[in-house]
């Protein structure tokens, strides 16, 4: 068994899911911690549609890190106080004659139910192909005259995770064991020394032997500052919160209309397309919401649900995706720049603790190199790159 490095100070820019989970990973094994964060509503996880599944089709190697991460997840949901904002609740999938649903937010990929479940099934995933009355039974909210009669497909092993909610049960972790968290959104990157530091806004550098950046979107200008090319394609996202009051959801569903999930306190957690499809650019560098757009999807997704309320609108969360520039993952050591580690992804809700975790092994024991990470690290974009 390998023996942890326990004096380290590990500095950590970005305080979204793969920062803190570094982060929280990084202090269970006795490193000390100073997290550079943003603070709330700044970044994707805070946006984050949550849903905790491994339904896209991926190569295997991605594959098992998504499995290992969900096993992960299974010990927060099963301990207090995550467990009210970590639930393996299972998923329901259907589609119509009209429309097909979409694997993951964001994802360009579109599958037919029957595909997705046989190919599930054939990889040792609790799925079943279930009818109408089933499903009303798992998820009463819905309305009949909404899903087919047969051929819904239901995950027993998927969930979601409220981001915001859980990313603050792991920092506030992170402080009882001792960790700082510093809240700089002008905060850069730098070379001192032949090493990279972490300079706050007024200046300051904040010591440490180790620098990760896991700044999502931003990622790729920090590092660009630094002489750094880690490439991004990261695209426009919007996510849609109801009032508490209006919708009481079991399960996360996936519908030919929108993907929901519960939010905690009432009310459901939204992603459409439509909405998505129809942001336009804000001149101060965000997106305007198209309130068209906003009302249609309200619409047409109080039509899913028993009793034909309307659904309230809370607000929309709009901002980047952050996807790397090949659209896998990239976490690791950067070869060009010592001292600095990168955790960028996609998948940043469902990889979270298993990049951490692997993330925090090899900053905490030196030489050791994951052999999970090995086709997802950031030195397939820098190494021998023009910065």
């Amino acid at each position: 068994m390998r023996s942890s490095t326990r004096s380290k100070h590990i500095v950590v820019l970005g305080d979204g899911i793969l920062g803190a989970s570094v982060a929280h990973a990084a202090a269970l094994r006795g490193a000390r911690v100073t997290v550079i964060g943003s603070g709330p509503d700044n970044g994707a996880t805070w946006r984050s549609f949550g849903w905790l599944g491994a339904a896209q089709e991926v190569p295997d190697s991605y594959h098992r890190l998504r499995l290992l991460s969900l096993a992960r997840y299974r010990e927060f949901a099963a301990s207090p106080p995550y467990d009210s904002v970590v639930r393996f609740s299972g998923s329901l999938a259907w589609e119509t004659d009209g429309g097909t649903v979409q694997l993951i937010q964001g994802a360009d990929e579109i599958e037919g139910i029957s595909e997705t479940f046989h190919r599930l099934r054939a990889k040792g995933h609790s799925v079943e192909s279930i009818d109408r009355s089933r499903a009303l039974g798992l998820e009463p909210a819905l309305a009949t005259d909404a899903l087919p009669r047969d051929g819904i497909l239901f995950a027993r092993d998927e969930g979601w995770v409220d981001l915001p909610a859980y990313t603050g049960l792991l920092l506030a972790e992170v402080m009882g064991h001792g960790g700082a968290l510093v809240m700089d959104a002008g905060a850069r990157v730098t070379e001192s020394g032949g090493r990279a530091r972490a300079v706050l806004s007024d200046g300051t550098t904040v010591g440490g032997d180790e620098l990760v950046v896991a700044a999502g979107s931003e990622t790729t200008a920090l590092l660009a500052a630094a002489g750094i090319a880690v490439p991004q394609r990261s695209t426009k996202a919007a996510l849609l919160f109801t009032a508490p009051s209006s919708l009481q959801l079991r399960m996360l569903v996936r519908t030919p209309v929108g993907s929901l999930r519960p939010r905690p306190g009432g009310g459901a957690v939204v992603h459409t397309s439509v909405i998505e499809q129809a942001l336009r650019p804000d001149p101060s560098g965000g997106f305007l919401v198209d309130d068209d757009s906003v009302n249609a999807s309200l619409t047409d997704l109080t039509r899913l649900f028993a009793g034909g309320a309307p659904l309230r609108l809370d607000r929309v969360a709009t901002g980047l995706r952050p996807i790397p520039g090949d659209g896998w993952s990239a976490v690791g050591q950067l070869q060009d720049l010592p001292g600095c580690w990168v955790a960028f992804s996609h998948s940043g809700a469902t990889l979270g603790p298993v990049f951490g975790d692997l993330l925090s092994e090899e900053l905490l024991e030196p030489g050791y190199r994951s052999p999970l990470l090995d086709a997802y690290r950031p030195e397939r974009f820098t190494v021998g790159a023009d910065a």
